[in-house]
């Protein structure tokens, strides 16, 4: 599971950079936001279905003289002092030697526990905001799936997917404004249809997965980006 663990970390960080290259190299040619923004979430996705695979399926592992070496008991440790028979593995001299008597693994699991409970927990603090936001704001049309709500506590619009329904969230004032309420209609209406609600929440799921990983506050940030040039970019093409 650690190395499963690793191997997430380190192909999320090489798709990072792969990506930024790519869009380095063919920055000064015609290809849109759009397809930047789909070449972002493939490159991602292919990533991490990669290194699932690649950790998941049985595999033949080479021999490691290294590795074997260091796995094997420690003729110098003995168990029940020096004129002991049964020799300390190198782990458990490890263990013994670690704080608290715990293995090193054992500790870097907490730690990433613990910066996983606080990206939940700032994630929390968020949902329990915008549900406040949401119960103060009201209803002012509903068209399937779609609920456009009017608040006055809000100077910028927004969107987010529901589980089976779509909200746009709209500042009060903007009703009464004809060209920005359409302007403002439309840009959030590209989110939605670009499944940018669905890709918000799996990007906040791989930050609490990757919570002590820069890369994937990379790519959130870089993909949040995209998603907005795409939509303001669909919108000029009208």
């Amino acid at each position: 599971l650690g190395a499963l663990y690793l191997e997430i970390n380190i192909v999320v960080a090489v798709a990072w950079v792969t990506f930024v290259a790519v869009v380095r190299l063919g920055r000064h040619g015609r290809i849109s936001q759009r397809a930047w923004l789909a070449a972002g979430r493939l490159t991602l996705v292919v990533a991490l279905l990669a290194a699932l695979l690649a950790g998941l399926l049985p595999t033949p592992k080479p021999y490691n003289a290294a590795e074997d070496f260091w796995r094997r008991p420690a003729p110098t440790f003995a168990a029940d002092g020096p004129s002991s028979t049964r020799p300390l593995p190198v782990t458990a001299i490890l263990a013994t030697n670690a704080p608290g008597g715990y293995h090193w693994s054992v500790w870097i699991w907490m730690v990433l526990g613990a910066a996983a409970a606080g990206r939940l927990g700032a994630l929390g603090i968020g949902v329990f905001n915008l549900r406040r936001l949401l119960a103060r704001s009201t209803v002012w049309r509903r068209t399937g799936r779609l609920t456009i709500r009017v608040t006055p506590d809000l100077a910028v619009p927004f969107s987010l997917r529901a589980w089976r329904s779509a909200i746009v969230v709209l500042p009060e004032a903007m009703v009464a404004q004809p060209a920005d309420l359409r302007i403002a209609l439309r840009h959030e209406g590209q989110h939605h249809r670009h499944g940018d609600g669905r890709w918000t929440i799996a990007l906040e799921a791989l930050l609490i997965l990757l919570p002590l990983n820069p890369f994937a506050a990379l790519w959130r940030r870089r993909l949040s980006h995209l998603q907005e040039f795409a939509c303001d970019e669909a919108l000029i093409g009208r």
